[in-house]
């Protein structure tokens, strides 16, 4: 654990509703095995902070700005964070079903084997970020800013990418089975011979 974090004498739930109704931002503490419920956070800034096995319930972030923020081994399945920023934040072994993250930033962070079928990253904006061993299928990425984002080993079958600027990913690695693209964004995209094939049929090209 690094040194600037400390243990904080309040629970998760406790810190997040006096953030909630005084408008204080959160910096430099770790919470472990904690869970939060119904809470409601707007501009407020997390910093330099742990998450650890930690339970988000019905939570609502809006405009909040995330950086230097771990979170492992946490669930944060259907929560709403929109219009966030997360810089050299990190994901790691989370659960993110149904989660949304629409609207949002994304700088210098990487996801790690994270579970999250039928989430959003709708209209997102990635730099230098990287999705890893994520299974995200059925998610939306529609009208999201990806292009240049290292993914590798990710199940994406069945997703959405209308729309999303996706110039420079290399797909090859991961399952796009049933997923969805836009044919102008297909450009400099990289995928392997079984992808190129089936994404040939969903052209309506016929391989003879």
């Amino acid at each position: 654990q690094p040194e600037f974090l400390q243990e904080c004498s309040m629970d998760l739930q406790e810190i997040m509703l006096n953030a909630q109704e005084n408008e204080d931002d959160i910096e430099k503490q770790s919470f472990s095995d904690d869970m939060v419920c119904g809470i409601k956070l707007y501009g407020i800034d997390i910093e330099e902070s742990d998450f650890n096995s930690c339970r988000f319930r019905e939570c609502e972030f809006e405009k909040v700005y995330f950086k230097n923020v771990s979170f492992k081994g946490c669930d944060l399945s259907n929560i709403h964070m929109y219009d966030c920023t997360f810089k050299q934040c990190s994901f790691d072994k989370c659960r993110i079903t149904g989660s949304s993250f629409s609207e949002s930033l994304l700088e210098s962070c990487v996801f790690s084997d994270c579970t999250g079928p039928y989430s959003s990253f709708g209209a997102c904006t990635f730099k230098k970020s990287s999705l890893k061993d994520c299974t995200l299928n059925e998610s939306s990425f529609a009208d999201a800013k990806l292009r240049g984002t290292a993914l590798k080993n990710n199940v994406f079958s069945g997703c959405d990418f209308g729309g999303a600027d996706i110039g420079g990913c290399d797909f090859s690695s991961s399952s796009i089975s049933g997923a969805r693209f836009s044919l102008s964004a297909l450009k400099d995209v990289k995928v392997n011979y079984e992808q190129a094939i089936e994404l040939a049929k969903l052209l309506g090209l016929k391989i003879v």
